[in-house]
């Protein structure tokens, strides 16, 4: 029963354990749909206090058949009474652009989409649920086979990435289909699906259904392989983690404890070194870093303004930075234009009424939504650059900028360029972090203040 696998999936990784939104993924089709209409039973069932809001991209790639896409979901929303927000896109010229495929450009820009929906939440928590069912785990696992991956491409797709849930992960897409018809839900089909022009679609037409014939089997075979290895990848992790925290002194990691390490522990622990600071994980990375612990070369630059150099018996993390000049903005407000903030940023401020907010439909992504109750704050407001002892109110908790963006593991350079909201009593809204509870928006707002972010990006896409 696809309801009782689902539950044990969500309770066995503690899918939305404290949850107070989930943000789901719904192109209309017949997994995202169906996880749609589950999560909105176990809500009314169980009496969840929890909201749920759908996320649907149109990459107007289908023509008239994105469209009705879009309307279905639309529909679908409206008679689930579940909050929607919709991206249009042109997905072919956005990738053109980006120099990727429109497969990987189009997922990069949903989970953008996704990402940025559920930061508009501050620091209530959330988590993304997105549709992805056993069928796309055996994909994936074949298509990193193919490409040479390590133990980590093997594992699938996983249940669990950081705020990213997968509760129909462990059933196959036959089982999603057969529920969708016993339980009367409707559903699109993607025309693409059925075409050979994307590589999954190969794999899903032509691989798979040659090794079902072979091996009736194969899924819940693959499902405890996937288990298997996951479990093995888990204590590998672990173990990187552990030799990192051994390794780490206070001005780099002691070497000789790296290179002690057996080597499927250390490349583990040099991924997440690349990780931690933002460069590309992949196997010529590692290798060039482990020639630096060799002392074969001194430094590296894994990516921009970051080096890691050998110096005497230890590692060092160095930063090159630059920071970003003095800024501060004293909105005129009531104008519609946008404005450069500084290098980084775009930015427009408006006043409108609250009953106008509630009947938005469409949120476009390119903008960071972001409104405060603009009769509690003073009118001298500004936009500026974080300050020493800047504090901020949220949930309950006050806490310095500094701390907070600490946590949230920010640079020096981010930190300079971001943008704050303030007025003579001190600061009431930080762009990705949220508003101070004196100025938060309630029931009883007549008028609000709402900022729109643009940030760019390296492909000119906000975020």
């Amino acid at each position: 029963m696809l309801e009782q696998k689902v539950n044990e999936t969500v309770e066995q990784f503690g899918m939305f354990k404290y949850v107070r939104h989930i943000v789901v993924g719904v192109s209309g089709g017949a997994d995202s749909t169906a996880l749609l209409c589950l999560l909105c039973e176990e809500k009314k069932r169980n009496h969840w206090n929890t909201e749920i809001v759908v996320c649907h991209v149109n990459h107007n790639l289908r023509g008239r058949e994105s469209d009705r896409d879009e309307q279905f979901v639309r529909k679908l929303c409206e008679e689930k009474e579940v909050a929607l927000r919709v991206l249009s896109i042109d997905a072919a010229a956005l990738a053109k652009e980006a120099g990727k495929s429109v497969e990987e450009n189009s997922r990069n820009i949903r989970y953008n989409f996704f990402k940025i929906t559920a930061e508009s939440f501050g620091e209530e928590k959330t988590v993304i649920a997105t549709a992805h069912t056993q069928d796309d785990s055996l994909e994936t696992f074949f298509i990193n086979l193919a490409r040479g991956t390590g133990i980590n491409g093997l594992t699938g797709i996983p249940p669990v990435r950081g705020n990213i849930v997968r509760p129909l992960i462990e059933c196959t897409r036959e089982e999603v289909e057969e529920y969708c018809r016993a339980q009367g839900i409707d559903f699109v089909s993607d025309s693409s699906n059925f075409t050979d022009n994307y590589t999954r679609n190969k794999i899903r037409h032509r691989i798979i259904p040659g090794l079902r014939e072979l091996f009736p089997q194969l899924d819940s075979n693959f499902g405890r392989m996937e288990r298997l290895i996951r479990s093995d990848a888990e204590y590998l992790s672990e173990q990187a983690e552990k030799l990192l925290k051994e390794a780490k002194k206070k001005e780099g990691y002691n070497i000789s404890v790296l290179l002690a390490a057996h080597p499927a522990v250390l490349g583990r622990a040099i991924l997440n070194l690349l990780l931690q600071y933002g460069a590309e994980q992949t196997e010529k990375k590692v290798s060039e870093v482990k020639a630096v612990l060799e002392g074969k070369v001194n430094a590296l630059e894994p990516v921009k303004d970051v080096y890691f150099k050998r110096k005497g018996t230890l590692l060092q993390v160095v930063y090159k930075e630059k920071e970003e000049p003095y800024f501060e903005w004293y909105p005129v407000l009531g104008e519609a234009d946008e404005t450069r903030l500084n290098s980084k940023y775009f930015v427009k401020v408006s006043i409108i009424k609250q009953e106008r907010h509630k009947n938005l439909k469409k949120v476009n992504s390119l903008l960071y939504y972001n409104c405060v109750d603009y009769d509690k704050i003073n009118r001298n407001i500004s936009l500026r650059q974080k300050r020493p002892g800047d504090k901020i109110k949220i949930n309950g908790m006050t806490k310095t900028l500094k701390k907070i963006l600490n946590e949230k593991k920010m640079g020096a350079v981010l930190r300079s360029a971001l943008p704050c909201a303030a007025d003579d009593q001190g600061v009431f809204w930080v762009y990705g972090v949220g508003v101070d509870q004196r100025a938060a928006v309630s029931e009883t707002t007549e008028n609000m203040c709402v900022f729109e972010i643009w940030e760019e990006n390296e492909n000119g896409y906000g975020e």
